[in-house]
């Protein structure tokens, strides 16, 4: 009888130390959404027009604007934050990896 309560007992902490183990991965995996759409942002940032294309004016990761062939004219810059809540959902924020890589922008939960 006492060997059954003590492989109960290991059992019960094993599963414990199992379900703390997957708990504590679990957010860890959560963080990164994907990356973003730049292309996407901009032309939404201008009512779809397809003439507005994302261009980059220096090479950061603060250097993306939109540009307009048709009136020739850059507009204020692209909003990482509201591209990655129209791409991933209203919890998403725009972060970069590298200020220097103007392709490390990622969305986050």
């Amino acid at each position: 009888m006492e060997i059954r309560k003590t492989l109960i007992r290991s059992a019960f902490a094993l599963c414990l130390g199992i379900g703390g183990a997957l708990i504590a991965v679990a957010p860890a995996q959560a963080g990164v959404l994907g990356g973003i759409d730049v292309q996407r942002a901009c032309r939404a940032n201008h009512g779809g027009d397809v003439w507005w294309n994302a261009t980059l004016v220096t090479q950061d990761a603060f250097g993306w604007r939109c540009y307009s062939d048709k009136v020739m004219k850059y507009d204020n810059g692209i909003d990482m934050n509201a591209a990655c809540r129209a791409q991933y959902g209203n919890r998403a924020k725009a972060h970069a990896f590298n200020v220097h890589d103007p392709y490390s922008w990622v969305c986050e939960s």
